[in-house]
């Protein structure tokens, strides 16, 4: 009987969990889902962080473009008043020179008809 008694005890140290590749300490938990929860918890906040990032992105653009509607604003406003200046300018000089042409073409109508009167006083006294 001892030797049978030898024989289970045997047997049984050949069933314990160590001898199945488990290992003296025992059953180890599996990192599997630990590691998925991380990865999740990662996408998460790559996801908040891109939808941050897109949020400044999109305010800034909003700035930007309310920055340019503001700045083409003030350039229309300023070739309008520069436009308006070089009409006034333009309106200025052609009446400068209209009234400087209407003297000129009266001196020379005088200095014509002053000719023309003294041409006709020589052919009255030719006669």
């Amino acid at each position: 009987m001892l030797m049978q008694s030898k024989y289970s005890i045997v047997t049984t140290k050949q069933n314990l969990p160590e001898n199945y590749g488990i290992g003296k300490e025992g059953f180890q938990r599996s990192t599997a889902l630990y590691d998925a929860e991380l990865l999740d918890e990662q996408k998460e906040e790559d996801s908040k962080e891109k939808q941050m990032q897109e949020s400044v992105i999109n305010q800034i653009r909003e700035e930007y473009t309310l920055i340019l509607e503001k700045l083409k604003d003030e350039n229309k406003i300023a070739l309008e008043e520069a436009n308006k200046t070089h009409n006034l300018q333009l309106d200025h000089e052609m009446r400068k020179n209209k009234k400087e042409n209407d003297k000129v073409i009266l001196k020379a109508e005088t200095e014509a008809n002053n000719t023309i009167s003294k041409l006709n006083q020589q052919i009255v006294l030719e006669r």
